[in-house]
């Protein structure tokens, strides 16, 4: 089927602003996982924000089932806290979970929990529950 050029622009104007995005790691770490573990909240919200500046307002990070494993809910607080302030510098946000992920119990169940908290800030919590039912 071919759109016409009415519909192809009335479908376009419905999408909002448009996404543009990095995968982020701040610039002290030199990987995923020292970003969580080094975790600092003043270096990245000064990052976002010249990320801001320069029109970016997505971001994709990835959670490691190992920093789960070391640092329990702790982890967790920091993801949280990471969400919170890239939502207020109006970023969303793209989690990709388990990144190495061997099924761990009751990690799928706290996360999903964590979610939901966040589920009318721009994270699809539905497609992350798709994915996390992968591996329940």
């Amino acid at each position: 089927m071919v759109w016409s050029t009415d519909r192809a622009s009335t479908w376009y104007a419905a999408q909002g602003e448009w996404k543009q995005g990095v995968n982020y790691v701040p610039s002290y770490a030199a990987n995923q996982i020292q970003m969580w573990q080094d975790y600092d909240a003043d270096h990245i919200r000064r990052e976002l924000t010249w990320a801001a500046d320069l029109g970016y307002n997505a971001l994709r990070v990835f959670l490691h089932d190992q920093l789960y494993t070391v640092h329990g809910s702790d982890f967790l607080d920091r993801v949280d806290d990471f969400l919170d302030l890239a939502h207020g510098l109006g970023f969303q946000t793209i989690l990709v979970l388990l990144e190495g992920m061997y099924v761990f119990d009751g990690l799928i169940d706290r996360l999903v929990t964590r979610l939901y908290r966040y589920k009318s800030t721009g994270i699809n919590v539905y497609s992350v529950l798709n994915i996390l039912c992968l591996f329940g």
